[in-house]
């Protein structure tokens, strides 16, 4: 199958970006695939500051792509397609995220040529604050796609709301694959030099103040010396705050730091020497984290914000908010009750359902019947 992927990838940054790279590696292992890319996605007149591109130490994956679609240029949206419809593709598959693309998107779509199918993964229909003619803008990508696979139950509702008739499968958000396998608790201990025998606890990321990490400290205060503390990531503050807290609360034996980010090699030993990690944050943070304790088969402890109550309901626990009280209570039932085992094996059993390969297979499936039906009419 040939199948043209008309998205956002390197040179540009975020989740949409590397989720994309993932889909295509795992597409082009049994197909002809080629990437079409944004010239322009956020015009600084409308999204001030949004453009944003991978640096210059960034570990993403550069997938080669045409660079054409610039979303504030009707013009374009028409070369875009002409250039897709040269490489005569059976599939052009999209995402959608925000309805500020319908135009472009939905634009494109309108003249590529028929005998393609045209296909859209959903992310969401909404903008976080709502825009000037969404519904509008929403309507021109909906008719101008053969079938869409929704990665959340609201988008879904979104979609039929405006094409009750759509070919329409919902599968579950993919979790981004970590790199690096998985290695022995006990040897990431002694090469981390960490303690062997502790219950370790772990914070991963860039200190914020919404990330709870006093929360934390607290929560620890009233947790016995079998309990240790993991924190990696920089501060902002180069752990001038952390460390006063941490001393003035008397937890400096309960606690390693590696106050910087840990390269893509150290990861799988950061996350092999914890048994379990904690998102005790007011928002949801970046799903690199998430996917890295999916990959690694990390178990969660987690507030309950965002999308955290559908990733970790069977892979954790889930607090209702920042609250040391809660956190402990949280810890003690993890340890007490040897959930580590339960969660793990409830991981394995969802895995494949939230893998690439499993999405992938839905686009494979959905054009195989639409040929079909197609053929059955020709008939």
């Amino acid at each position: 199958m040939k199948i043209a992927f008309l998205s956002t990838f390197y040179p540009y940054a975020g989740e949409i970006s590397v989720g994309n790279a993932m889909l295509y590696r795992t597409i082009e292992r049994s197909n002809e695939i080629k990437a079409f890319n944004f010239s322009l996605l956020y015009p600084e007149l409308i999204y001030p500051g949004k453009e944003k591109f991978v640096d210059a130490h960034s570990n993403d994956d550069i997938i080669q792509s045409k660079r054409i679609l610039n979303t504030a240029n009707p013009a374009s949206y028409y070369y875009t397609a002409q250039s897709i419809n040269e490489f005569k593709p059976d599939v052009l598959l999209t995402r959608y995220w925000l309805p500020y693309l319908g135009a472009s998107i939905g634009g494109t779509a309108k003249f590529i040529n028929k005998k393609t199918k045209k296909f859209a993964i959903i992310d969401s229909m909404r903008a976080e604050n709502s825009i000037i003619f969404e519904e509008k803008l929403n309507k021109i990508f909906v008719n101008n796609y053969d079938a869409f696979i929704v990665l959340n139950q609201q988008s879904k509702d979104d979609l039929l709301s405006i094409r009750p008739d759509a070919v329409c499968i919902e599968h579950p958000r993919p979790f981004f694959t970590s790199s690096g396998d998985k290695v022995e608790q006990n040897i990431a201990r002694k090469i981390l030099n960490i303690p062997i025998d502790k219950k370790l606890l772990l914070f991963y990321g860039e200190i914020r103040y919404y990330k709870g990490l006093d929360t934390i400290f607290k929560a620890l205060t009233e947790l016995d010396d079998t309990f240790h503390l993991l924190i990696v990531g920089n501060s902002h503050t180069n752990y001038e705050y952390e460390n006063r807290k941490i001393k003035d609360l008397n937890i400096e034996n309960k606690i390693t730091i590696i106050s910087r980010n840990p390269n893509v090699n150290e990861i799988p030993y950061i996350f092999a020497a914890s048994d379990l990690l904690l998102l005790v944050v007011e928002k949801e943070m970046s799903q690199e984290i998430i996917s890295n304790s999916f990959s690694l088969e990390l178990p969660v402890i987690a507030t309950d914000v965002g999308r955290y109550k559908e990733y970790f309901d069977s892979f954790g626990l889930i607090i209702e908010r920042v609250d040391s009280e809660l956190l402990k209570e949280a810890i003690k039932k993890y340890f007490d009750e040897d959930l580590k085992k339960t969660f793990i094996n409830n991981l394995i059993d969802i895995k494949y359902n939230r893998s690439w390969e499993s999405l992938a297979t839905i686009i494979y499936d959905i054009y195989d019947k639409l040929k079909e039906q197609e053929d059955y009419t020709t008939f």
